[in-house]
Parts: structure tokens; sequence; C-alpha cells
């Protein structure tokens, strides 16, 4: 059988209810590897380890979430980010709107509207947590195609070079 890449997720999620649920229903999954973290500091303190995705709770303490989101732009922009967040939350901030777009630029921000069930809530994380991979799947495959598109016209391109040579 092939050896699936584990992909690394990073949680942020300071109330044990949600963070229990979402890891139990991640994690039920092979491919998936997860650190919890209760404050956005603790993620950034382990920015290095480089995860996949970022799932993050739209009400933490300490650091506020536009500020962990513009850290993250700069110094991580390739890491998908996955907001826990009600849809007022969202449209309220300007500032949150602001970073939204930006990063939807590179398609790697998204949000599941929060809510107080549990399990409903971690459903869809599921499903958008798979979501989010199977595009960045397809995009590695697409770019490896033109990659390789690319090489055979190069191949093409000196071949009838040589040919002209001769």
């Amino acid at each position: 059988m092939k050896n699936e890449k584990k992909y690394l997720l990073f949680l942020v999620e300071n109330q044990q209810s949600y963070a229990f649920m979402l890891k139990y229903k991640l994690l039920k999954r092979t491919q998936y590897q997860m650190l919890c973290f209760k404050t956005s500091e603790e993620c950034l303190e382990n920015i290095y380890l480089n995860p996949d995705l970022i799932l993050i709770d739209s009400q933490l303490p300490g650091k506020s979430l536009a500020d962990l989101l513009k850290f993250l732009l700069k110094q991580a922009p390739k890491i998908p980010v996955l907001i826990l967040a009600t849809a007022e939350e969202m449209e309220d901030s300007e500032e949150l709107r602001a970073i939204h777009v930006r990063y939807n630029k590179r398609t790697i921000l998204d949000y599941v509207e929060n809510e107080d069930n549990t399990t409903m809530l971690a459903d869809r994380v599921v499903t958008r947590v798979s979501k989010i991979f199977e595009k960045q799947r397809i995009r590695k495959l697409k770019s490896r195609r033109r990659l390789l598109l690319l090489s055979l016209l190069l191949i093409s391109v000196a071949i009838g070079a040589l040919l002209l040579i001769q």
C-alpha cells in the first residue's frame, strides 16, 4: 500500500470540549496529525514546525484574531488557515474582512460557521479540511503536469534544433 502523507494540523482552541471533539473527529482519519494550542501565542511559538493547516477559533485569549492572521500572512503565507467563527464575526470586523480578502487572493483562508452543536461543527470542519487538502493535491498535480508538458516541449525543440544542424 502506498505511503500517504501525514498532514500536520494546528488547532488553536481554548474550549476543551470543542478541541476534544475536533481532535477526535480529525484523528479518526489516519492521514492527520494534530497539535493543539490554547492561545495564539502558543501556536506562533510552534510555527517553525510548518503545519499543513491551522484551525483557529475566533475567540481566543491574548493576541487578537486579526493580529494572528496578519502575522501568519507575513511569516507563513502558504499555510492554509481555517477560522472557526460566526458569519457575523467575519462580517462585523472590517479588519477581518480586509484580511479575508487578502488571504483569499491566494485561496488559503476560509471559515466554518461556529455553532453550539460541537458534533455538527466538528463534522463540518472535517469536511472543509478534506476539501482544502484535495484542492492542494489537485493544484500540485496540475503544476506537475504543466512542468512535464514544458519539459516535453523543450525536449522537442532541442531535438528539432539537432535535426536542423545535421
